[in-house]
């Protein structure tokens, strides 16, 4: 972890996450953010489409919204609803720049900004997301999470450097597209210099407005006063409100680092893209594909800069009560739309630049390259003990389950047991247990259901225990139970089919032999090796 908080009041850590996709990856951990990201990626080629195409020209609110609903919008719906569905995180963010999109193709087609444009694209943006709700309704009707609302980030900044060794890379390549963009706009640098001017100012009125925001937050939830009077180790009073605002001044006045960069380079995008645009409006019959991928480039980098500007002001109240979760989620997110940025910025750069300012630039990009190589070649290794812990031969191997073979040669002998004879359907019971441990591990290396897995993880999904809560009581009661007809109804609730008896089962509930040998009156062991069985029940006849 790359970022570390610090409680205000007494220095101790507080934990952030921040993930990035190598590290996914290699941890093999298929949480949502990573699955959905095949599925971000073919959203924002979804952008870079309605970006591409053209949109002649209307004449009304009334005539763009038709034209707008064609088989190719309700496609668009369907990905950014299966976002929802699939990270729910990434609903909002790969919406806004499909909607984005949408502005400047309507800006292009219109040749001007005004107010009717800003109704056509709000107009997009909500039916865009009421469709990709009512597409998936039937998930949403069932759904539950952890939110608990947005509050402002009073105590947490993140420090420039801690920032620079997350996204340093990428602040480079995109700092460096940028002011190749401004140099080659030169003839114009004062317009432009004056647009980022103005907009830098107005987002300097960002901390002051969450300032204002976060105290009616506060004055109106006793809940977020406790806890942060809590924080602040002081009585849950009006002094606390005080204290509050010192060290949120405090907090921004010593790491003002991130909120300097960030505000430059937000406001030098913006400038950018509206004198682009603006120049466009005068050149009638142009080709505007030219200038498309530059465009979107800088879209995808302003949508990324946004997000990590965010989180250093606001955060999503979950499970946890601190920004770890946001931060997690919105760098993710910003990671992949800085990485396709960056490597478009790379591109234009060493296209632009001759001579000795590419020498330069490119001896620097090279440097700072192989810095995040470093990585790579020295984790995925260690990760794996050079590969080689998972063969029995020594020979490196990508097989990810052989090491419990070598770890826990009978849990893998009943993984390869299930594999040829459990049908695809099946459902097994083995306990559950403390997330990133070995338990549930036959679950997951079959990929098998099991009626409870990580416990924890479940509470970050669902937002509470309310069914995990009973689902851990109910497998206790399986494996503790002598009479099997007990047993059997629970076991007939959750259809299962295997019950595995292993190390795990035995130790964490100390079962006896008479625990144990139920489950043979319940149907028969079809497996048993060391001290791991398994047990096909058979179904009970009405």
């Amino acid at each position: 972890r790359v970022l570390n908080d610090h409680n205000p009041t007494n220095g101790g850590h507080i934990e952030v996450i921040d993930e990035f996709p190598a590290f996914s990856f290699l941890l093999g951990d298929l949480h949502p953010h990573v699955l959905a990201l095949p599925f971000g990626l073919l959203a924002l080629a979804v952008g870079l489409n309605i970006l591409r195409g053209r949109a002649p020209a209307k004449k009304s609110l009334r005539e763009s919204l038709v034209g707008w609903l064609t088989p190719a919008t309700l496609l668009t719906a369907i990905i950014v609803g299966a976002l929802g569905m699939l990270n729910t995180w990434d609903i909002a963010t790969y919406g806004f720049v499909i909607t984005l999109a949408f502005a400047i193709a309507e800006y292009r087609a219109a040749g001007a900004w005004s107010l009717g444009l800003l109704y056509k694209t709000a107009l997009f943006g909500i039916s865009l997301l009421v469709t990709a709700y009512l597409l998936f309704l039937p998930f949403y009707i069932g759904f539950t999470s952890q939110f608990r609302g947005i509050a402002p980030s009073v105590f947490f900044k993140t420090p420039l450097h801690q920032y620079l060794i997350m996204f340093g890379l990428f602040v480079f390549v995109l700092a460096s597209f940028v002011s190749v963009l401004i140099w080659e706009r030169r003839g114009s640098l004062r317009p432009v210099l004056r647009e980022a001017g103005a907009y830098a100012l107005m987002m300097l009125a960002v901390p002051v407005v969450i300032a204002v925001l976060g105290f009616v937050v506060l004055s109106r939830s006793a809940e977020l006063r406790t806890q942060v009077a809590s924080l602040l180790n002081a009585p849950n009073s009006a002094q606390v409100m005080n204290q509050i605002l010192d060290k949120y001044i405090s907090t921004l006045a010593t790491s003002p680092g991130v909120f300097i960069l960030l505000t430059v380079l937000i406001a030098s995008i913006v400038a950018l893209v509206r004198r682009q645009l603006a120049l466009e409006s005068t050149l009638d019959g142009a080709d505007l594909s030219i200038d498309t991928s530059m465009i979107f480039a800088l879209l995808l980098a302003f949508t990324a800069f946004l997000l990590t500007f965010g989180v250093e002001f606001l955060y999503v109240r979950d499970t946890f009560e601190t920004r770890m979760n946001t931060v997690f989620k919105l760098y993710y997110q910003a990671w992949a739309l800085f990485a396709i940025a960056s490597a478009f910025g790379v591109y234009y750069i060493w296209r632009s630049t001759r001579g000795m300012s590419r020498t330069l630039w490119a001896s620097a990009f090279a440097i700072l390259f192989a810095l995040t190589l470093v990585y790579p070649a020295l984790a995925f290794p260690n990760r794996a003990n050079n590969f080689k812990a998972n063969s029995a031969a020594g020979i490196p191997t990508l097989d990810g389950t052989l090491w419990i073979k070598n770890a826990n040669p009978d849990d893998y002998a009943a993984i390869q047991w299930l594999n040829a004879h459990a049908p695809n359907d099946a459902t097994i019971l083995e306990t559950n247990g403390p997330q990133y441990s070995t338990y549930d591990e036959i679950s997951a290396a079959t990929g098998l259901p099991t009626v409870l897995g990580w416990g924890g993880h479940e509470l970050q999904w669902r937002g509470n225990y309310d069914e995990a809560g009973k689902r851990e009581a109910d497998i206790e009661r399986i494996y503790k139970a002598v009479d099997p007809n007990s047993a059997r109804v629970l076991l007939d609730k959750y259809g299962v089919d295997y019950v595995i008896v292993g190390s795990h089962e035995r130790e964490k509930f100390g079962l006896s032999p008479p625990q144990v040998e139920k489950f043979a009156r319940l149907g028969q062991l079809v497996f048993n090796q060391g001290a791991l069985r398994i047990y096909q029940l058979v179904p009970q006849i009405p």
